[in-house]
């Protein structure tokens, strides 16, 4: 599996996936299923498979942020 970030859209709530060098860059994610653009901060969950980055699984994640942070 190639490098990807995983989001959640804060209107739908349903996750897609992203380039992970969009990351901090400042632009609007736009989510496939409810057709809202919206920032990197407006997001409830942000979160990096480890299995794309070559290590563990693909089914384990590790959190890059939530809203509480």
């Amino acid at each position: 599996m190639g490098a990807c970030a995983q989001v959640e859209c804060p209107n739908c709530h349903k996750e897609f996936i992203v380039s992970p060098t969009m990351l901090g860059l400042g632009e609007n994610f736009h989510c496939p299923f409810c057709d809202l653009y919206f920032p990197e901060t407006k997001s409830p969950r942000i979160w990096k498979p480890e299995g794309s980055w070559g290590s563990g699984t693909a089914e384990s994640t590790r959190r890059v942020k939530s809203k509480e942070e």
